[in-house]
């Protein structure tokens, strides 16, 4: 899910390892920010940033990457974690059974 944003930081020269990465994912499995946009962005630099020279090409690619986080709201955040979730679950059924599947999610 976030491998956009590890791509973005590298390529705006953030020297991310994959230590970082994986230490990030780790903080947000956790449940240390749950749908606070400024929480997440301080979690995400403090993983991920070793250097205060990195600060502003990490504010460039964090901006990039999660434009308009800011606008969603919890309840459509709740939704599409739960159309998610029923979507992974679509695609282990198949999987084992070896078919596709047809259904209908209506909101």
């Amino acid at each position: 899910m976030f491998l956009p944003f590890l791509d973005n930081l590298r390529k705006t020269g953030v020297p991310v390892s994959l230590r970082e990465y994986l230490t990030f994912l780790e903080a947000m499995r956790a449940g240390l920010v749950t749908y606070d946009v400024e929480g997440f962005y301080y979690l995400a630099r403090a993983a991920m940033v070793k250097d205060e020279r990195h600060i502003d090409r990490f504010d460039r690619a964090f901006a990039e990457a999660f434009r308009g986080l800011e606008e969603l709201k919890v309840g459509s955040l709740l939704h599409l974690r739960y159309k998610v979730r029923v979507r992974d679950l679509l695609a282990a059924a198949e999987l084992a059974l070896g078919t596709p599947l047809r259904l209908c999610i209506c909101c």
